[in-house]
């Protein structure tokens, strides 16, 4: 992503590039490694093709469950948000002009979504609570 985003800001100069790196959506993939899950379920259900396959649970699901502790999860999460940040890093100081680090959504782990008596895992549709609608948002702007 890192490469593809210098070289999109390079080839259009005078355009705006949106580059999005997708930790730390699961499977956490940093040094702290859980849910690996078949994604082409996902993909075949979005496409409306019948799986064949079973969906494992997400590290979500897991913590909801009790499969996995609160810890288990964090630790998972930060370590895949972290392979994200070193190469984020590098854009800020390789782009000119205005920079915006954000995210697309948060992850529950356990919240409640009031004014209802039910917690909430992962990002479910349609629940507007803060651990999924507060999102961090950077904006760094420099020309060199």
């Amino acid at each position: 992503m890192y490469e593809a985003t210098v070289e999109a800001a390079s080839k259009y100069p005078e355009k705006r590039i949106l580059s999005h790196f997708i930790q730390p959506h699961t499977p956490f993939i940093g040094k702290h490694r859980i849910g690996e899950r078949d994604h082409f379920t996902i993909r075949d259900r979005a496409l409306g093709n019948k799986s064949t396959t079973r969906r494992t649970r997400t590290p979500f699901e897991r913590l909801e469950i009790g499969d996995l502790t609160y810890e288990d999860v964090w630790r998972a999460y930060r370590s895949n948000l972290e392979r994200a940040l070193s190469p984020t890093a590098d854009l800020l100081d390789s782009l000119d002009g205005k920079t915006v680090v954000t995210s697309d959504h948060g992850n529950a782990m356990g919240e409640h979504a009031t004014p209802f008596p039910i917690k909430v895992y992962g990002h479910p549709m349609g629940i507007r609570i803060p651990a999924l609608t507060h999102v961090p948002y950077f904006e760094a702007s420099w020309d060199s």
